[in-house]
């Protein structure tokens, strides 16, 4: 491609690419950070499935929600089944997941992508069986909800067969529920944003017509200069990415609200376009620990600020220690723990309390997804028009200084 770049023709390609886009149904919103495909094959039944919905399902779970997860769990498939005495076990006698009680079992069986077994389902009814549990459910749990085969279900009890066996799938049936429990995380987000991801895992995997659309995409971008058009795109992505976040930091310091101005600003958090460079285009030993921070007041000899951090996933903000003073110990936080900062946490029912080895007392994030790492979210698509990304800002600051406000009456009741 030439140097001089033909806007025009860009322009027309954009418009072409808009009009291609609006025709693939459904539109869809796709994270390319999956902590779980980095991990793991997104296919593995037991490696992944399995292990991630015994822990939401188990009341031992490190969710520390008891057995709130699994109740919800029980309603949305509709049985009796009653939650005392109730245990959830992952591979047991090679069952994928066993839920049950003294009197009562559900046998899950999950299919990802393998067969089944030649009386798969009637061995692991027998061995439940054998163990004086009569009640006994199996939901055998797939991508689309396809029936078992009939090999697996050869010798189960016709009663079994008709009334007790649920075929279920990842799309209508997991994925509601995980929504359910998204719900009861509100203020737990390292739990729900997992919770989040896996559920974005299964939006991918469900996806029939994946791959049509990206041959389909391939054979628009086929035609004329149009992969010459993506190209330039795709070379330039990352400065627009900089270009993108550079405009917004410098819309959000100038829109610093009147009853913050004159604040002291905090020079070390402040973001600089080193720290950018050093986010965006190293490659290694990155930083995402800058943004914006007003030092709002003093409290038990520290220094409490006002700090919107930039982050290396979503942006959030929220209230921190000034660990950038002189101290003898950089871990030694001794203010979190009293009853007042409890107060605070309390009466900011959206915000997280920080840990106790973390300079940040409480945090929350904004309505707004901002993600200048992954850059993908509708929200942070949208910084890059000027208008769109200046509404934001306002919103942003209006959030903020709601959140402010609370924190500056609560040192006010303390005086």
């Amino acid at each position: 491609m030439n140097t001089l770049l033909d806007f025009t023709q860009l322009d027309y390609f954009l418009k072409e690419i808009a009009l291609f886009n609006k025709a693939q149904t459904p539109l869809r919103e796709r994270e390319k950070f999956n902590i779980f495909t980095i991990i793991r094959n997104g296919h593995e039944e037991v490696g992944l499935h399995s292990k991630f919905l015994f822990e939401l399902l188990s009341p031992e779970g490190s969710h520390k929600k008891k057995a709130l997860f699994l109740k919800l769990f029980i309603q949305q498939l509709g049985v009796d089944f009653r939650m005392e005495n109730i245990e959830v076990f992952c591979e047991k006698n090679n069952i994928d997941l066993l839920i049950q009680n003294n009197s009562q079992a559900i046998i899950i069986e999950n299919k990802i992508n393998a067969g089944d077994q030649p009386e798969q389902l009637s061995r692991y009814y027998n061995i439940v069986h054998s163990s004086k549990i009569k009640d006994i459910h199996i939901v055998y749990l797939s991508l689309d909800g396809k029936e078992p085969c009939q090999q697996s279900i050869e010798n189960l009890p016709d009663d079994i067969k008709d009334n007790r066996l649920y075929n279920k799938s990842y799309k209508k049936f997991i994925n509601p529920w995980l929504s359910l429990c998204v719900k009861e995380c509100a203020t737990q987000p390292e739990i729900r944003e997992t919770i989040v991801q896996y559920k974005q895992l299964l939006n991918h995997l469900t996806m029939s017509n994946d791959i049509k659309e990206r041959e389909a995409l391939l054979n628009f971008l086929g035609k004329g200069d149009n992969m010459k058009q993506a190209h330039y795109i795709a070379d330039n992505w990352i400065h627009m990415k900089w270009h993108t976040e550079w405009e917004f930091w410098n819309d959000f310091y100038n829109q610093i609200p009147d009853s913050l101005k004159g604040l002291p600003i905090v020079e070390e958090f402040l973001f600089s376009s080193d720290k950018l460079d050093n986010a965006i285009h190293y490659e290694r030993n990155r930083n995402y620990e800058y943004g914006l921070a007003i030092k709002l007041f003093e409290y038990n000899n520290e220094d409490i600020c006002l700090y919107i951090e930039r982050n290396s996933q979503r942006l959030f903000y929220g209230i921190i220690v000034d660990f950038t003073k002189d101290r003898n110990n950089d871990n030694d936080w001794n203010i979190k723990s009293s009853s007042d900062i409890q107060l605070l946490s309390e009466s900011l029912t959206h915000s997280v309390l920080g840990h106790d080895r973390s300079p940040w007392i409480v945090y929350q994030y904004p309505k707004k997804q901002i993600n200048f790492e992954h850059f993908n979210h509708t929200d942070t698509l949208d910084l890059a028009n000027q208008q769109k990304r200046l509404q934001m800002v306002v919103e942003l600051w209006d959030e903020i200084k709601d959140f402010v406000d609370i924190v500056i009456d609560w040192k006010t009741n303390l005086n």
